[in-house]
């Protein structure tokens, strides 16, 4: 008898999956869904593990939930997370990683980070290396549980031994600044090294800057910088942002400040904001302004103050003023000082010398000496002020 063609196995699913077999409707779901002999079509991926969990299919389940997550597929979602629960209830640990991580995430269900956790022990437990991972990180963070940083070094390293790349980076993280754990940075290397070999870019990274700046035979300039051009060369854009300031200083590479100054551009133009605030830094006006604005959108904060003083010497004082108190909402000692400075002067505010008084206090707080002497000078003329804080302290 000749071997089924790719189209009679097809058709064979088709009325396999359509007499109800739950194992033929998930097997043609994946069809579908990873273009196994048909054309890829996720619509019909999504409707065929959807019958099959309806059959009891527990896998196609889980499939259904991660397929649904495309929110240009029409489904019915609340059933879907119906029927995942149900699969997660009945054991299936795939299942109970992925319903854990909907909780954690709000994603088909509403957020719930304590239901979480206790999901993503149950499947710990059967030995689902993403839930192990995962419950690593809520340890670490204290998503949903107390922070507990040895716990989350233990299903770091459980995960880590099961050959999940993304654990082995972060348990190479872990030994390599001693949380949760003694440092040992042989020991991170080495999980670093795992990472790396599974394509990891940030362990790449990590691993290069642990070499560069390694002491004794932990050291090696080249390979460091090696590791670290080929995350760059991924599109990794802190390792693009790294990787130019080796060439500029010619770190374990010869220098070039040429293509140190390509591959900070790329870094940028992939937003990492500071490659974004670098480049302004350097660059000239327009191109300097573009890049100080894109990197204080995004919140940092000494790109706030940077803009800041762009403006200022531009003359468009209440540009500056506003982002001066951007940069000292956001924790910036030097931009609270010049808030203050602005408002005891009334450049580009109306003049305030209490709230002036208070943004060099804040100014202090944040490590910026220099507004001491600001402070105190202001005080003098606020003796109203001054009595009303020491009534309060």
């Amino acid at each position: 008898m000749a071997a089924d063609t790719p189209i009679s196995a097809i058709d064979t699913l088709l009325v396999e999956a359509s007499d109800g077999r739950s194992d033929a409707q998930y097997q043609l779901a994946e069809c579908y869904a990873h273009a196994w002999i048909v054309e890829r079509d996720r619509q019909l991926a999504l409707h065929w593990y959807i019958s099959a969990a309806r059959s009891g299919h527990r896998r196609a389940a889980m499939r259904a939930g991660i397929t649904s997550l495309d929110s240009t597929l029409v489904a019915d979602r609340k059933e879907i997370a119906a029927l995942l629960k149900t699969a997660a209830e009945s054991g299936h640990p795939g299942s109970q990683s992925f319903l854990a991580w909907c909780f954690h995430h709000g994603q088909l269900v509403p957020q719930d980070l304590s239901v979480a956790v206790g999901w993503y022990q149950r499947a710990a437990a059967a030995g689902d290396v993403k839930a192990r991972h995962n419950l690593a990180l809520c340890y670490q963070r204290g998503d949903g549980v107390r922070k507990d940083l040895e716990r989350a070094f233990v299903w770091f390293s459980r995960a880590a031994e099961q050959g999940y790349p993304k654990a082995q980076l972060n348990l190479g993280r872990a030994l390599s600044e001693g949380w949760g754990c003694r440092r040992d940075v042989s020991k991170a290397v080495h999980w670093y090294e795992q990472a790396a070999d599974a394509g990891n870019e940030k362990a790449k990274l990590n691993l290069g800057m642990l070499l560069i700046g390694g002491e004794g035979l932990l050291q090696d300039d080249e390979r460091g910088a090696s590791l670290i051009r080929e995350a760059a060369f991924s599109d990794y854009p802190k390792a693009q942002y790294v990787f130019a300031q080796l060439l500029q200083k010619g770190l374990g590479c010869a220098p070039d400040p040429q293509e140190a100054l390509a591959w900070l551009q790329r870094s940028a133009e992939l937003g990492y904001a500071k490659a974004q605030l670098l480049l302004g830094r350097r660059l000239k006006p327009p191109e300097s302004e573009r890049w100080l604005v894109a990197a204080a959108r995004q919140g940092l904060s000494d790109a706030q103050y940077q803009l800041g003083k762009y403006y200022l010497r531009r003359g468009e004082l209440e540009i500056a003023y506003e982002w001066f108190c951007r940069g000292g909402d956001a924790g910036h000692g030097k931009s609270a000082h010049c808030a203050g400075v602005c408002l005891a002067t009334g450049q580009g505010s109306g003049k305030d010398r209490a709230a002036a008084y208070d943004w060099f206090c804040r100014a202090i707080e944040l490590g910026h000496e220099r507004s001491s002497a600001a402070a105190e000078k202001m005080a003098a003329k606020l003796p109203s002020v001054m009595h009303r804080r020491q009534t309060k302290n």
